[in-house]
């Protein structure tokens, strides 16, 4: 894979890598077939309830960003950070630098992460990531970012249901799971997967009990 990083301030040039062998599970096809925008509200709406949380914070990054919902909803309420966004799709990365990026790094989350020519002092780590690498994309955080870093990811509640996950869930970093409240819906005519999301928040190093919140309402019914 080429991976490209881009930046706004003046006089820094593109760098380009030579290919990598792909890492496991991090196919284009997968990544493609879940894309899926967040919408403005959900992705501002859950900003604002991790400030809240633990924020603010001074460095920021979207992995797997899209078009940048989440870097879009930082710039409006966290408008001094330093943002970045990791996205795999080449044609993303305009609409990225629209949204409020700072830096795009156009190239695999993994790879990006585990990579040890690339910075680990952002203090927050925040997205939607596609669903079937979600855990992968969670544990690179947990793995290469320094103690002190949250992670807040948007995911399918059945995340934590899944055998599969039984050693990650044992890692014991997670702070905080709150319940999204009403379901949300991803497609432009306003249908929903019938699936429950929530809102799951680590803090790398963290060794306390993790909390569950009552349901975060981040719409009122039309």
């Amino acid at each position: 894979m080429i991976t490209v990083q881009w930046s706004k301030a003046p006089g820094v040039t593109a760098v380009i890598e030579p290919p990598k062998k792909q890492a496991p599970g991090t196919h284009l096809v997968d990544i493609d077939f879940e894309h899926y925008a967040t919408p403005t509200d959900l992705a501002e709406a859950i900003v604002r309830q991790a400030i809240v949380l633990l924020g603010p914070w001074n460095t920021v990054v979207e992995p797997s960003a899209g078009g940048g919902g989440f870097v879009r909803a930082c710039r409006k309420l966290l408008p001094a950070c330093h943002l970045q966004a990791v996205e795999v799709r080449g044609e993303e990365v305009g609409q990225l630098f629209l949204a409020g990026a700072d830096d795009v790094h156009l190239g695999d989350w993994l790879e990006y992460a585990y990579g040890k020519e690339w910075p680990k002092h952002v203090s927050l780590v925040i997205g939607n990531p596609p669903f079937s690498l979600a855990q992968k994309h969670a544990q690179a955080v947990l793995d290469c970012y320094p103690k002190g870093t949250v992670l807040v990811f948007l995911l399918r509640l059945s995340f934590q249901a899944a055998r599969c996950r039984v050693k990650f869930w044992g890692q014991k970093w997670l702070r905080f799971e709150q319940a999204l409240v009403p379901r949300p819906s991803f497609v432009n005519n306003g249908k929903t997967d019938y699936s429950e999301y929530g809102l799951y928040v680590w803090g790398v190093g963290y060794e306390g009990p993790a909390v569950k919140l009552p349901p975060l309402v981040w719409r009122l019914e039309d």
